[in-house]
């Protein structure tokens, strides 16, 4: 089943929606869908950003390419491509 959606009327003006529609090339609906979304996006970063200093973070990234199988075989592959190439 797909996200619930809620029916709205905005006043926008003209000129803003406008070139917010012929920015993103989409419809009216799409546009604010677009615009709402990044300025969540905007909120998280901005949260992730407070965190900064106070979350302790470690990563071995030889490990965790070792631990994963995807990613090993792009390495692997990216790597074969660039001797075929030499």
């Amino acid at each position: 089943m797909g996200e619930r959606t809620r029916k709205i009327t905005v006043s926008v003006p003209v000129r803003i929606l406008e070139n917010a529609v012929k920015v993103t090339g989409k419809g009216v609906t799409l546009t604010i869908i677009e615009g709402l979304s990044e300025l969540d996006r905007r909120a998280k970063r901005s949260a992730l950003r407070a965190l900064r200093g106070k979350v302790r973070f470690e990563l071995d990234l030889e490990d965790t390419r070792r631990s994963n199988p995807l990613v090993t075989a792009r390495t692997t592959r990216h790597r074969s491509a660039r001797r075929c190439r030499s």
